[in-house]
């Protein structure tokens, strides 16, 4: 019998040891997330959302906030069905034309029979042009989260703006094609306006469908034989159209980190909240709050150290190099067989991987056209 009681005794002493372990550790890892926020916020650095999105403005000032726009990202059927329809491959030889091998830094001519087929099939479409135009006419942008509340995808409407975009493309092509000045402006216009409003929203998806219209109107003006059509009045227009956009890169990169910081934090501010068992994490709750401060601490560190400038002062010129080094940054190397931090940096540094060598080579293109359309003056 007192072998039976001793033996209860020991399990008991062994599970509450296992136990305030356990706390201990909890508590240390809750503590050290703690002092890091503290001591950056003191620096004046910013982990929420909201503050690291653009100011609120009033609706009619609001890209997102457009009649049509909003029909779009409320998954308007009628709407989301004619996007899916204005996409230019479903028109006869464009796909083949798309194919044709080309210059490295410009497209294959249109054949003049596929550029009136284009325009006749976009011309179906002028009410949705004309919308988005009007959207873009908006001064500000602001996707914000609050708008979906408790939606992961608040921003997944934009992809909905991608046949938009690929329609932009060929009809600037189209205009060449058929030497129509106006046309070729307006497709590029709408195209770097398209790119400017969604890089202003600091959120990532809209920042690369954004990219994405910038890219297209950057081949087409790579396309463009100046200075041998047209009038001298063109390029200007086309130089100011590269102007749209009013942030340098470093900047940009860094405002849509924070705010996706700011995400990424409100996802895991969800799962401290949530009952252990529902959480998609270790069942027992302090092995949750141990995974949950540690998933968060390290990728936060890394991402602090990207975003500080030489000597860890805020506010400086970003270091372009620290931001090569962020993209690569990997648990995998030095914390294998870590669950947590593996977590944490796929969630918040593995879905940067590359974006920024991508606007890198952007912003080269960008500056290679601006010398072209200078050279042609």
């Amino acid at each position: 019998m007192r072998q039976w009681i001793l033996g209860i005794g020991i399990l008991v002493v062994t599970g509450f040891g296992v136990w305030y372990g356990l706390e201990l550790r909890a508590r240390s890892w809750e503590g050290k997330w703690r002092a890091f926020v503290n001591q950056w916020e003191a620096k004046g650095e910013s982990f929420g959302v909201e503050e690291n999105l653009p100011a609120t403005m009033a609706d009619d000032d609001e890209f997102a906030s457009h009649p049509w726009i909003r029909r779009i990202a409320a998954d308007d059927p009628e709407v989301l069905e004619r996007l899916r329809e204005m996409e230019p491959e479903t028109v006869a030889g464009y796909p083949e034309w798309q194919a044709t091998e080309a210059a490295e830094d410009v497209a294959a001519p249109m054949p003049v029979e596929l550029a009136e087929r284009l325009r006749k099939h976009a011309a179906g479409f002028r009410q949705e042009l004309d919308a988005f135009a009007d959207a873009l006419r908006r001064p500000g942008c602001r996707i914000s989260p609050v708008d979906a509340e408790g939606s992961p995808t608040f921003a997944g409407w934009v992809k909905q703006l991608t046949p938009l975009c690929h329609l932009l493309e060929g009809l600037s092509h189209a205009a060449i094609a058929m030497d129509d000045s106006t046309a070729f402006t307006e497709a590029i216009e709408i195209s770097l306006r398209a790119g400017e409003k969604l890089r202003a929203s600091n959120v990532m998806l809209p920042v690369v469908v954004g990219c994405g219209f910038e890219v297209a109107a950057y081949q087409s003006l790579r396309s463009v034989p100046v200075p041998d059509v047209w009038t001298r009045d063109e390029p200007l227009k086309w130089m100011a159209a590269l102007d749209y956009r009013r942030r340098s890169l470093e900047d940009e990169y860094v405002a849509v980190a924070r705010a996706e910081r700011g995400l990424f934090l409100g996802i895991f501010a969800k799962l401290e909240k949530a009952p252990a068992g529902e959480a998609a994490i270790p069942r027992f709750d302090l092995l949750r709050r141990v995974f949950i401060a540690r998933a968060k601490l390290t990728p936060c560190e890394a991402m602090q150290g990207m975003l500080l400038a030489a000597g860890g002062k805020m506010g400086a010129p970003v270091d372009l190099e620290r931001i090569a080094r962020f993209e690569t940054y990997s648990g995998h190397k030095r914390h294998k067989s870590d669950p947590a931090l593996d977590f944490g940096l796929w969630m918040l540094v593995g879905a940067r991987r590359g974006i920024h060598a991508a606007l890198l080579v952007q912003e080269s293109d960008r500056a290679a056209i601006r010398k072209k359309l200078s050279e042609a003056r």
